[in-house]
């Protein structure tokens, strides 16, 4: 692993590759911890929902608030084309008549994008010093400066 360069990128380089999660931190990692830190800082705001539209301002925004590396990711997501995939008995060796995405062959398949939609639709990876170790106090302050941009949105 390369010394000096982006003291960030190496700390990620870290934090990936030799699990040292010290310096690292995702501000959530499931649906429930995305969801109510979103709450907290909706309510903050006054607001019932929000959205982070220009993601990189945002992240420098808070980068710059909080005094340590903030990285923004949107997960990519595509539903299943408009096409129809046909299902093909194998016990009667032919096709039969229905769709994959029928909802009475998958539930799961039928219901993907409203699944897709309650998932977390950006992550917020923290990076600097020991930010684990101060990871409660992190998130409170995710939620005071994100209150703040929805309240104030600015572009630095």
């Amino acid at each position: 692993m390369p010394t000096g360069g982006d003291q960030t990128l190496d700390m990620v380089k870290r934090a990936v590759f030799l699990r040292e999660k010290r310096n690292a931190l995702n501000l959530w990692k499931t649906r429930p911890g995305y969801h109510a830190l979103r709450k907290r800082a909706a309510k903050k705001a006054s607001v019932e929902k929000f959205t982070l539209e220009n993601l990189d301002d945002y992240c420098s925004y808070l980068s710059t608030r909080m005094k340590i590396r903030v990285l923004g990711f949107r997960p990519i997501f595509e539903a299943l084309s408009d096409k129809q995939i046909p299902l093909y008995s194998e016990e009667k060796k032919e096709l039969t008549g229905k769709d994959i995405r029928d909802p009475e062959v998958s539930r799961l398949i039928a219901d993907l994008e409203t699944l897709w939609r309650n998932d977390p639709q950006q992550f917020f990876l923290l990076v600097g010093k020991n930010v684990r170790a101060r990871r409660e106090h992190l998130r409170d302050r995710w939620v005071e400066e994100t209150a703040d941009w929805i309240l104030n949105p600015r572009l630095l």
